[in-house]
């Protein structure tokens, strides 16, 4: 473009300075003074317009991108730019015509008062944006949400583009709406993009009064430090849980998190977390508040921790699909309940350990040492997940650190817990190293490793018969 303006304005000086006398020669005598004014304009125009190319490549598309690390605002150039020609046409007239651009003002004065008025909205729409590109209250690629009367409703969506006379919006729906710039610049304006960083959300969850709020505070806080592993949500800040407000047959909790705007859509981010919490309240059956009159029976807000422990149990596949009902049972009755404060150390890694541990409500962080010795979070656990079955079964070392993210309370289940079922039940083994295989075969393709389920299976079911000699020749 730059060749192409600096040719235009090389052909015109040549036409204007050189070969004025040929050009005239072909021209009847009338135009003569006409072709010759005309010439001395075109080209003062196309040198401003070389000029202006010139300064977008070297100043906008150089300079301005170093330092601020952006592109230019389109407005912006397309105003420098006009800024030139203007200077060009003014520079033209007067040498060429012997008009002053104050004539040209004055002149025009009383036309730009009846332009003014009957553009007025158009011209406001100009300032605006003019004011957008200048202040940088947003920009393209930012979320924002204009809180307008004139929209009816706050409209929260991603700025597509903003020209001299609009702003547009990519909504969350998909829809694209188009704004004047005059609202814009006249409304509230909610930019979710700035300044950078997670921003915070909340979801609410209705349960009855009568569950003790301590109990629900940690199912819920315990899920959502594992929700926000997900993509888009935020681990830092942490999530919280807060009482929210109280009626009269119900508690409402807020459940606080942060996610990234241009990574995912405030309705996704809710309901990553809603899910969790779903999931935790049915896991759990923690009532919900009764929505009509009717006699119904006090709500089962605290379990025996026998029960507890049984119905916890019954919910980890690992021993859902290897136990009956009654084993279930035996090694319920055998369990202990550990329970930890914020920052407690559940498992260490390298440890020697003989038992696992069930999650009953709140989050553990499993972490592993790094090659340099400092320690790298590889998981978030919450409720029914386990952790230390490797070590319980086999008696490995333990591979990872586990800690409380949150209070922990924690079924443990020890060696003589299953060593009490073996001499009846020497088929448990082969069940538990099936199960476990099948998991570590789904890892191994996760990770685009090729390893043979019957091999892994022979291999763990030998070092658990190594592990409980005593009790599996005792059944043999």
């Amino acid at each position: 473009m730059i060749v192409t303006f600096a040719i235009v304005a090389a052909s015109l000086a040549l036409l204007r300075f050189w070969a004025l006398g040929w050009f005239l020669a072909v021209l009847p005598e009338s135009l003569e003074v006409f072709a010759v004014d005309a010439l001395g304009i075109l080209l003062a125009l196309a040198v401003s317009l070389l000029v202006d190319r010139l300064f977008r490549y070297f100043y906008w598309n150089r300079i301005f991108r170093r330092k601020k690390g952006r592109k230019a605002p389109a407005l912006v150039r397309d105003l420098v730019t006009a800024v030139f020609l203007a200077i060009g046409l003014s520079t033209g007239l007067y040498l060429e015509v012997g008009v002053a651009a104050s004539g040209i003002a004055a002149a025009s004065g009383a036309t730009a008062v009846i332009l003014g008025f009957a553009l007025q909205t158009m011209i406001q729409d100009l300032f605006g944006g003019l004011s957008i590109n200048l202040d940088r209250s947003y920009a393209i690629g930012d979320w924002i949400t204009v809180h307008a009367a004139d929209l009816g409703a706050a409209d929260y969506g991603r700025v597509e583009g903003i020209t001299w006379r609009t702003t547009f919006i990519r909504m969350n729906d998909g829809r694209r709406l188009i704004i004047p710039n005059r609202l814009v610049t006249s409304n509230p304006i909610t930019n979710h993009s700035r300044p950078d960083g997670a921003k915070r959300l909340s979801v609410e969850v209705c349960l009855d009064i009568r569950v003790p709020s301590e109990q629900v505070v940690n199912i819920l806080m315990g899920e959502a430090v594992k929700a926000v592993r997900g993509r888009g949500l935020s681990q830092h800040p942490a999530p919280s849980v807060l009482v929210d407000r109280i009626e009269q047959d119900s508690v409402y909790y807020a459940v606080r998190f942060y996610f990234y705007p241009d990574r995912i859509s405030p309705d996704e981010a809710r309901s990553v977390v809603l899910r969790a919490a779903q999931d935790a309240v049915r896991k759990t059956a923690l009532p919900t508040p009764v929505q009509q009159v009717e006699l119904t029976q006090p709500p089962v807000t605290e379990i025996p921790f026998a029960q507890e422990a049984r119905l916890a149990i019954g919910r980890v596949p690992l021993f859902a699909r290897a136990l009956s009902a009654e084993q279930q049972g035996d090694i319920a009755a055998r369990c202990k309940l550990v329970i930890l404060p914020e920052g407690g150390t559940l498992i260490r890694q390298n440890d020697v350990g003989g038992s696992m541990f069930v999650i009953l409500d709140g989050a553990a962080d499993v972490t592993v040492k790094g090659i340099d010795g400092g320690e790298q979070q590889v998981n978030v656990l919450a409720l029914d997940d386990i952790v230390g079955e490797m070590s319980l079964l086999t008696g490995a070392p333990r591979t990872a650190t586990v800690r409380a993210a949150t209070r922990l309370r924690v079924l443990e289940i020890t060696k003589e817990a299953i060593e009490a079922l073996l001499p009846n039940a020497p088929e448990m083994l082969a069940q538990f190293s099936e199960i476990l295989a099948e998991r570590q075969v789904q890892l191994a393709e996760a990770s685009n490793r090729t390893v043979h389920k019957k091999a892994v299976e022979q291999d763990l079911l030998s070092k658990m018969r190594d592990f409980f000699v005593r009790s599996f020749g005792a059944g043999a």
